[in-house]
C-alpha cells in the first residue's frame, strides 16, 4: 500500500514537472541581460530635413514592452505627447513610439527598458534635430554596474543553494550511498552512514532555504525595477504583472516550481528513510524513487537558470550552443562544488568512528567514488568555462572591464582550489587505507576547498549581476573595429570591399578583385562605388576609383554625414564579362552610443563548440579508463558515449572550419536596389501581396476585411527588420500572423526585388 502510494505521488510530481517544463518552454520562446542601445531611427545625432512620424529603437537584446518606455523632450524642456512604447512579436529587440507633427528644433529621446532575460533595467537617451545642425550628443549612461547592491548577494545565495541541492543529491546517489550502503546498519560504518544521511537531509534543507531567500530577493528587486518605484511604494498587483506579464517572470515561476517540487521529493525520500525497516541500507534511496526525481527536478531548475543568464542573451545565431554550454557548465560545477561542500560536512561524521580498518575503509571508499565524479566535473568545468569566457569576453581588449576583471579573480580563485584537489586525490587519498591520520588531513584540505568554492560562487554572483565584457567594451568603444568589410563572389569575381574609417565625414572604399583561384584580377577597366544613406535619399553619386594595381581599386572622398544605416554599392566593369554589382549594409554611429559591435563569430563559435564536445568525450574516456578491469560496465558506459562525442565533435568542427566565411554579412541584400529591381518588386507585390496589405502597404487591401488578423502596416513593420529578415518572412511566411510563405511561387531574385520595393514604403511620408 505504501509503495503504491509512493509511486502515485512520484507519478504526480513527474507530471507536474513536465507541465512546468512545457510552461517554461512556451514562456521563453522570445528569450534571446543588459539591453543596451544598438541603433535608432532617427539615428543619434541625425539632422533631418522633415519630421519623422515615429521613433524606433533597437536594443542588443529583447525587451519587455510592458515595462519599457520612450519619452520625447523638446529643447525647452517640454515633454512631447507621444505614443506608448510598443513591441513587435517578430522583432523583440525593437520598441516603437508614434510622434505627433514636430516643428523644427532639437529633440531628446529618453528611453528605459527591462531585459527579458535577467530583468535588468537600462536607461539612456539620444538627440536628433529637424531643420537644424546635428545636435551635440551627451555620453550615454548605458547600464549601471549593478542593478542594486543586494543583487550579487542574492545571486550568491541562489547559486550556493542550488549547488547544495544538485551537488548534494549527486553526492548522495553516486558517492555516499554506493560507498557506504553495503554495510550492515548495526556495524560502526552502518551507524555512521545513518548519521551521514541525516546530515545530508539537513544540508539539502539549507540549500532550499538559500534558494528561497535568493529567489524572493530577486523577485522583490525585479518588481521594483520593472515599475521604477521603491519596493515599499509598489502596488501588490505589480508582483502578478511581473510574474505573468514578462518572460523573466514566467521563467522565475518555472524555476521556483521546479525547486519546490524537488523539496517535496527530498522530504518524501527523507520520510521513507525514517520509515524503512531496521537492517536495511541507511540512505536516501532506500525503497523510494524520490531522490532521483528530486535530482532531475534540480537539474531542470538549473536549465531554467541558464535561460535567464548572459548566455541566453548572446546573438541569436550562436544562442543555442551558448545556452547548451552554460547548462553543462552549471551542472558540472554543481556536482563538483556541491560534492566538496558535502565532503566538508560528511568526513567529520566518519572521523568520529573508532580508529582502525573500518574507518579507513569507509573514508577510502568515499573519496575514491568522489574522485571520479570530481575529475569528470572539474574537467567539464574547465572546458565549458573556456567556451563561456569566449562568448562573454570574445576579444582580449574586453578583459579590461568590470566583468573581465571579476572573471580574472574567479579564475585566480580556481587555481589554488585545483591545487588542493590534486593534493587530495594523488597524495592524501592513497594513504587513507593505511594511515588513520590521513583522514584528519583530508578533512582540513576539504574544508579549505569548501571555503574557496564559497568565494568562487560569490564571484559568479557578481559576474551574473554585471554587464558582459563584450557588451561593456562595445558600449564604451574599448575595442571597436574602425571599418566595415564585406566579401562576396559575383560573375566569377571575388570582391573584398572595405569602407574605412566608418566615421562622419569622407570615407575611403577599397575594392580588392580576385578570381576563384585567389589570383588578382587585373583586367578591370573601371570600379565605381557610392555610399547610400538608407534613411532617405541624399543624392549620392557613383565615384570612380583609382587603380592601384594588383587588383586593388580605391575610391576616395565618399561622404557620410548622417549617423544611421548606410549601404555601400560597388560596380566592376570588365571586358568580355558582365558587370559585377555588389552591395552590403552597415551602420554609422555618432559615438557614445551602445552597440553590439563585439560579437562572437558564428563560425568560430560553432567550431569551438564542436571542439568542446570532442574534449568532453575525451575526458570521459580518460576518466573511465582505470575502470577497464575493476568495473568494465562503468568503463564502457563512459568510453562509449565519449568516443561518439569525440567523433561527432571533431567532425562538426572540421566541417565548420572548411565551410569558409561565417556569414558575417548575412543581413545584406545581394541585389542592388536599382530602378529595375524596384519595378520588378512592385509588380510582384501587386500580384502576391497587395490584395491583403494594400497598394500603399498600410494593410487595407481588398481581402484584408475577410482575414482573422489584420495584415501588418508595412510602413511601420518594414523598418524594424534588416533585409535578410524581410526576405525570410517572404520566403517562409509568418505563422503567428497567418501570412503564408512564397518559397514555392517566387524565385530568390524575385523575393530580393520585393524586399527592395518594400523599402520604398518607408520613404513615403
Amino acid at each position: 500500500m505504501c509503495l503504491a502510494r509512493n509511486r502515485l505521488v512520484a507519478l504526480f510530481v513527474a507530471s507536474l514537472a513536465i507541465a512546468t517544463a512545457l510552461y517554461a518552454a512556451v514562456g521563453s520562446q522570445t528569450v534571446s541581460a543588459h539591453a543596451n542601445l544598438l541603433r535608432s531611427s532617427p539615428a543619434a545625432g541625425a539632422s533631418l530635413q522633415s519630421a519623422p512620424d515615429r521613433v524606433i529603437i533597437w536594443f542588443t537584446e529583447p525587451v519587455e514592452p510592458t515595462f519599457s518606455e520612450i519619452s520625447i523632450i523638446a529643447a525647452d524642456g517640454r515633454r512631447i505627447e507621444s505614443g506608448v512604447a510598443r513591441g513587435d512579436p517578430t522583432e523583440p529587440t525593437a520598441l516603437t513610439a508614434e510622434l505627433p507633427p514636430l516643428p523644427d528644433g532639437t529633440y531628446t529621446v529618453a528611453w528605459r527598458n527591462v531585459s527579458t532575460v535577467d530583468g535588468h533595467a537600462v536607461r539612456g537617451s539620444f538627440s536628433f534635430s529637424i531643420g537644424q545642425p546635428a545636435p551635440v550628443q551627451a555620453a550615454s549612461r548605458g547600464a549601471p554596474l549593478l542593478q542594486s547592491r543586494a543583487d550579487p548577494w542574492q545571486r550568491w545565495a541562489l547559486f550556493l543553494g542550488a549547488v547544495l541541492i544538485v551537488g548534494g543529491l549527486v553526492f548522495e546517489l553516486l558517492v555516499a550511498s554506493p560507498a557506504l550502503g553495503a554495510y550492515d546498519s548495526e556495524s560502526p560504518t552502518g551507524r555512521a552512514a545513518s548519521k551521514l544521511s541525516g546530515r545530508m537531509v539537513g544540508l539539502l534543507a539549507a540549500g532550499f532555504a538559500l534558494v528561497a531567500a535568493g529567489m524572493a530577493g530577486q523577485l522583490a528587486q525585479q518588481v521594483s525595477l520593472a515599475t521604477g518605484d521603491p519596493l515599499f511604494r509598489v502596488p501588490g498587483r505589480a508582483v502578478f504583472d511581473v510574474l505573468g506579464g514578462s518572460v523573466w517572470g514566467r521563467l522565475w515561476t518555472a524555476r521556483a516550481a521546479l525547486f519546490a517540487q524537488a523539496a517535496v521529493c527530498v522530504w518524501a525520500a527523507a520520510r521513507a528513510r525514517r520509515d524503512q525497516d531496521e537492517g536495511t541500507v541507511p540512505g536516501l534511496l532506500s525503497d523510494s524513487p524520490f531522490a532521483g526525481i528530486a535530482l532531475a527536478l534540480g537539474v531542470g531548475a538549473l536549465g531554467a537558470t541558464t535561460l535567464m543568464s548572459h548566455s541566453a542573451a548572446v546573438p541569436a545565431d550562436v544562442r543555442w550552443p551558448a545556452v547548451a554550454n552554460d547548462f553543462l557548465h552549471i551542472t558540472a560545477a554543481s556536482a563538483w562544488a556541491g560534492g566538496v561542500l558535502c565532503m566538508a560536512f560528511v568526513v567529520p561524521v566518519l572521523l568520529k568512528m573508532p580508529e582502525g580498518h573500518d574507518r579507513r575503509a569507509a573514508l577510502s571508499a568515499l573519496v575514491q567514488r568522489f574522485t571520479t565524479v570530481a575529475l569528470l566535473s572539474a574537467g567539464s568545468v574547465a572546458i565549458t568555462g573556456t567556451f563561456s569566457g569566449w562568448m562573454q569576453v570574445t576579444e582580449p581588449s574586453a578583459v579590461k572591464s568590470p566583468y573581465g576583471w571579476t572573471l580574472v579573480a574567479k579564475v585566480a580563485l580556481l587555481a589554488p582550489l585545483v591545487l588542493v584537489a590534486v593534493v587530495n586525490s594523488y597524495v592524501v587519498r592513497p594513504r587513507l587505507a593505511a594511515e588513520d591520520k590521513a583522514g584528519n588531513r583530508l578533512w582540513r584540505l576539504v574544508t579549505v576547498e569548501a571555503a574557496l568554492f564559497a568565494l568562487v560562487l560569490l564571484a559568479v554572483g557578481w559576474l551574473a549581476s554585471m554587464e558582459p565584457a563584450r557588451q561593456y567594451a562595445s558600449r564604451t568603444q574599448a575595442a571597436v573595429q574602425k571599418d566595415a568589410r564585406f566579401e562576396t563572389e559575383v560573375e566569377g569575381a571575388r570582391l573584398d570591399i572595405t569602407v574605412t574609417p566608418v566615421e562622419l565625414g569622407y570615407n575611403l572604399i577599397a575594392v580588392k578583385l580576385r578570381d576563384r583561384r585567389g589570383d588578382p584580377i587585373t583586367d578591370a577597366t573601371e570600379v565605381r562605388a557610392r555610399l547610400v544613406y538608407r534613411g532617405e535619399d541624399l543624392g549620392a553619386e557613383f565615384i570612380s576609383g583609382l587603380n592601384h594595381g594588383d587588383g586593388l581599386w580605391i575610391v576616395h572622398g565618399a561622404p557620410m554625414n548622417v549617423a544611421g544605416d548606410w549601404q555601400a554599392e560597388v560596380a566592376v566593369v570588365r571586358p568580355g564579362a558582365f558587370d559585377a554589382h555588389a552591395s552590403f549594409g552597415y551602420e554609422l554611429r555618432s559615438g557614445g552610443t551602445a552597440a553590439d559591435q563585439i560579437r562572437p563569430s558564428r563560425r568560430a563559435t560553432m567550431a569551438l563548440f564542436g571542439g568542446e564536445v570532442a574534449l568532453l568525450g575525451a575526458l570521459a574516456i580518460v576518466v573511465g579508463t582505470p575502470y577497464r578491469r575493476s568495473a568494465r560496465r562503468l568503463a564502457f558506459a563512459m568510453a562509449g558515449p565519449g568516443l561518439v562525442a569525440v567523433v561527432v565533435g571533431l567532425s562538426a568542427a572540421i566541417v565548420v572550419l572548411l565551410a569558409g566565411s561565417d556569414g558575417a554579412s548575412a543581413d545584406a541584400n545581394p541585389v542592388l536596389p536599382t530602378q529595375a529591381s524596384v519595378d520588378s518588386g512592385r509588380a510582384t507585390y501587386l500580384a502576391r501581396c497587395g490584395q491583403c496589405h494594400g497598394e500603399t502597404g498600410t494593410g487595407d487591401g481588398p481581402d484584408a476585411a475577410a482575414l482573422t488578423r489584420k495584415p501588418a502596416d508595412l510602413i511601420v513593420h518594414v523598418p524594424l527588420h534588416p533585409d535578410r529578415k524581410l526576405f525570410e518572412f517572404i520566403r517562409d511566411g509568418i505563422p503567428q500572423s497567418g501570412m503564408p510563405g512564397e518559397a514555392a511561387t517566387l524565385s530568390e531574385r524575385q523575393m530580393w526585388d520585393l524586399v527592395n520595393y518594400l523599402r520604398t514604403f518607408t520613404e513615403a511620408k
